[in-house]
């Protein structure tokens, strides 16, 4: 089951504006949602240029666009509607009554108990069949002796004999029918009811399906308990409030229910506006106008109207230049300009009709009547008393609004009762939840602890946990779980500007020497499967007939090292060479020396993180390379990264809805102005994706980012380690858990299918 659109859409504002990728350093204290906010000096003066960004221009009258233009109206859909009719169209669950179908189809268990009854009776029988005839063919004899003797006794020992092959023959015949009944039960995946889905224990492909289908179904007239509360994990604290600031897993999932968005996509990546938000969506023939007419009942927590000026607004502090939000802005700085011709009317001005211009115009959106006075006193939108002050309470237009931050300890939302009824009159569909509570808890294993014992109501599992820690009773006695693939990727970054992974050769070194299946099976449990580059083989994006995954052949590392100048020249165990130096990694040569082969990876500090890291360690160890393994504190990590300053890294990427996002990971611009971390660069790769987004033929098109991909195999700037699946176990209190490509929440509706029937805490 794939879900869709967030109830408000600013998941999914998040996830497209501005060429956002999940899940950088992927995991619920990862970046993930391609907004990033820049170290400052806290004494340091920011000098303020409003939209210094936006070339002038003067917009026309709004008559005069209409008129001058041919339109084509856009999609205007419900979500959770459009996830309904989804659902309407696959299989029916089973209910109650369908007690003998499910017997038949569901229960394989309950099918082999059967048929050891069955057996047992039939072995009852058969040994009956034999007491019977024997004392029957005894009698026969006798009589038969008295009459004719030895030549009666051998034709009735005749008869006895070929009565017993008879009945062994049929008992063979009963046996293998059973069988292959049985075998074809136990392959069959058949509709199944709640209760029978909360009574498996997810422990085959076939269950899983099982209970995702049927955990999955939306919420029927009358069984929401709308006075419920939610218990929810995270594993970090979050940072900031601010829509444009976040840059962590828990401030994406925050501002998922707390913020507002206009946009949307389905399970194919189809966009949409939300009808939540908006009346009208139009885009000119020409593709260089998107209108869009928004609902007149939008108020922020404060009770202020929600206008098309908020829109134009935040377009103009994101293309403000001392505001530190590059990520952001990347996708956003290709608009030409966005105008609020009224309250409810905003119209955004492509430069060129591009196949992304439809993502360009998803970003977040701020409340313009709090930070026009904010923001030029303080472009950092964090050090003022006003933008602290906004941190801890902030004005949402989401359906929840924060109230209570307990740092490292919990966030507590609560439902707005503004944001669906508006003069006394429900405009909107009502949350599910009074209460949203994020339990900060870092340790898994305390967490799953929680789970167990039902504070907490639901996480994300580990393989290990998966694996081996929730498959007793103790864990299905309150909860149950299920998985579904994610389209993140894990993998070793190498920076391109260090003197050690310069050369192509030794990237490619570095993928030859590590032992990919040792990490697949030790270290993700046989759960996860190899990436073989940045699309997964499920989406439109990935090349037909993908290049084959790398496996460790340590000699092959070695001719690639040799040939890149690397030998121990000194015999003393470790590979050496002449490099050219870059301290800073600026690009800029600084010297020539001959230097080891010994450079450091960070990761964070998680101890999954740490044991993959160490596993490289070995592996390069025996080729003569020293690596060390640095664990650093999340927020360090990003600032390394960005910065460029790392030899390595260890880490994650989620790809977006349109392939254009890896833009920002990829092209040289995006080295200085996106998340190009690692310091890759390819006229190649950056003439491919400029292409890209011009060509409006979708096979075309489609063909261009395979050749993207293929091309950074070759380079392997990165050494593409898994895709991951999400594991998530939940409370069985917990209903309309729906997944897609980016796991349960990433697209929505997300959070707006989970609910908790009447009758349920």
């Amino acid at each position: 089951m794939k879900s869709f659109t967030h109830h408000s859409t600013f998941r999914l504002t998040l996830l497209v504006g501005a060429l956002a990728c999940l899940t950088t350093f992927a995991d619920t204290s990862t970046d993930t949602t391609g907004y990033t906010s820049l170290n400052t000096n806290a004494n340091q003066a920011v000098e303020f240029d409003f939209a210094d960004l936006v070339k002038p221009f003067d917009p026309p009258a709004l008559e005069e666009i209409v008129s001058g233009n041919e339109w084509t109206d856009k999609p205007v859909l419900d979500a959770v509607e459009l996830m309904r009719e989804r659902q309407e169209g696959e299989q029916a669950l089973a209910t109650s009554g369908d007690q003998q179908e499910i017997r038949d189809e569901v229960n394989p268990q309950q099918d082999d108990q059967t048929a050891v009854t069955t057996e047992s009776v039939s072995m009852s029988i058969f040994t009956l069949t034999i007491i019977g005839l024997s004392v029957f063919s005894l009698l026969i004899g006798w009589v038969a002796y008295n009459q004719f003797k030895q030549a009666g006794l051998l034709v009735i020992l005749l008869c006895w004999v070929a009565s017993m092959i008879g009945i062994f023959l049929m008992r063979d015949t009963e046996h293998t029918e059973h069988t292959e009944h049985t075998e074809h039960t136990e392959h069959t995946v058949g509709p199944v009811s709640i209760a029978e889905a909360l009574a498996l224990k997810n422990s085959s492909v076939a269950n899983n399906n099982k209970i995702i289908s049927a955990m999955g179904r939306l919420a029927q007239e009358g069984e929401v308990n709308f006075s419920a509360e939610w218990n929810r994990h995270t594993a970090g604290d979050i940072k900031s409030t601010n829509p444009l600031m976040i840059s962590s897993t828990a401030e994406f999932d925050v501002a998922g229910l707390t913020n507002m968005g206009l946009f949307g996509f389905d399970w194919n990546f189809v966009p949409f506006a939300s009808s939540d938000v908006v009346v009208s969506w139009q885009t000119s023939a020409d593709g260089l106008y998107d209108k869009v007419v928004m609902r007149d009942d939008l108020l922020w927590s404060d009770g202020t109207a929600i206008t098309a000026h908020d829109v134009a607004y935040s377009y103009q502090v994101i293309m403000t230049s001392s505001v530190p939000i590059p990520a952001v802005r990347s996708g956003t700085d290709q608009l030409k300009y966005v105008h609020a011709y009224d309250d409810h009317t905003v119209i955004f001005f492509h430069n060129e009709s591009l196949a992304t211009n439809v993502w360009n115009i998803n970003f977040p959106v701020i409340p313009k009547h709090i930070y026009e006075s904010t923001v030029p006193e303080d472009p950092t939108m964090a050090k003022s008393e006003a933008h602290v002050a906004l941190d801890e309470n902030p004005i949402t237009g989401g359906a929840y609004q924060i109230t209570k931050r307990a740092r490292g300890q919990e966030i507590v939302l609560k439902r707005r009762e503004s944001y669906y009824i508006v003069d006394g009159k429900e405009v909107r569909r009502k949350p599910n939840f009074e209460t949203i509570r994020f339990h900060i808890v870092e340790n898994s294993s305390t967490a799953l602890l929680a789970l167990k014992k039902g504070d907490i109501e639901e996480m994300q599992l580990s393989p290990e946990q998966w694996q081996s820690q929730t498959s007793g009773e103790e864990f299905y006695k309150n909860n149950t779980k299920s998985y579904a693939l994610e389209w993140v990727y894990y993998y070793f970054g190498w920076n391109n500007r260090s003197p050690f992974f310069r050369d192509v050769r030794v990237r490619q070194a570095m993928s030859y020497a590590f032992n990919h299946q040792e990490l697949l099976d030790r270290h993700r449990f046989g759960l996860d499967e190899a990436a073989q580059g940045i699309f997964h083989k499920t989406s439109r994006w990935a090349p037909t007939t993908l290049p084959t995954p790398y496996t460790q052949d340590l000699d092959k590392a070695e001719d690639l090292l040799a040939e890149a100048g690397w030998e121990d020249s000194d015999e003393d165990g470790y590979l050496d060479n002449f490099v050219e130096l870059d301290d800073d990694f600026d690009g800029k040569i600084d010297g020539r020396k001959k230097v080891r082969f010994e450079f450091t990876i960070l990761t964070s500090n998680k101890q999954e993180r740490i044991d993959i890291c160490a596993l490289l360690r070995e592996n390069l160890e025996q080729i003569g390379i020293i690596c060390n393994v640095k664990p650093v504190e999340f927020t360090t990590l990003q600032q390394l990264s960005r910065d460029h300053q790392f030899d390595a890294i260890f880490a994650g990427w989620g790809t977006g809805a349109d392939p254009d996002t890896s833009e920002n990971l990829w092209t040289t611009n995006a080295i200085d102005a996106g998340r190009n971390y690692g310091c890759y660069s390819s006229k190649i790769v950056d003439q491919l994706f400029e292409d890209g987004k011009r060509e409006l033929d979708p096979e075309k098109r489609a063909a261009i980012y395979q050749k993207i991909h293929l091309q950074l195999w070759d380079d392997q700037p990165y050494t593409w380690l898994y895709f991951r699946n999400a594991y998530y176990g939940f409370n069985r209190s917990l209903r309309g858990y729906n997944y897609s490509a980016r796991g349960p929440y990433n697209y929505g509706p997300g959070e707006s299918t989970i609910f908790k029937p009447a009758g349920m805490q």
